[in-house]
C-alpha cells in the first residue's frame, strides 16, 4: 500500500479540522452552520475511504475500513450537534479513530 499518501492526507485533514477550533467563525458564515461542517466531515471521510480503497491491496482491510468509514459517516449524519465545536470534535474523533484503526487493518 502507498501508505505515505493516505497517512499524509489523513494527517492534513486532521490538522485542518483542528485549526477550525481556533477559527473565528464570525468571519466566515459557512463555519457557523453545523450542517455544513458535518456534511464536509462526511465528504472528507468518503474521500479518505476512496483513497484507502485505491491504495490498499488487501481485500480484508479494504472491507474492514469501508465498513468503519460508513459507520462513522452514519454516526455523523444522525448525531444532533449542539454547536459547531461539538460537530468538529465528532469529526476529529472519527478521523483519529480512522487513523488509529487503519494501521491495525493492514496488520
Amino acid at each position: 500500500m502507498k501508505d505515505n499518501n493516505f497517512k499524509k492526507q489523513l494527517d492534513d485533514y486532521i490538522a485542518y479540522f483542528q485549526s477550525l477550533f481556533t477559527f473565528d467563525s464570525r468571519k466566515c458564515r459557512e463555519f457557523e452552520d453545523i450542517n455544513y461542517i458535518t456534511r464536509y466531515g462526511i465528504k472528507v471521510l468518503g474521500v479518505l475511504n476512496n483513497r484507502y480503497q485505491k491504495e490498499c491491496m488487501d481485500e480484508q482491510s479494504k472491507s474492514k475500513v469501508n465498513l468503519m468509514v460508513n459507520s462513522l459517516k452514519n454516526q455523523l449524519k444522525i448525531f444532533n450537534f449542539l454547536s459547531v465545536y461539538d460537530a468538529l470534535e465528532a469529526i476529529l474523533n472519527s478521523l483519529n479513530y480512522l487513523k488509529e484503526h487503519t494501521v491495525h487493518a493492514r496488520d
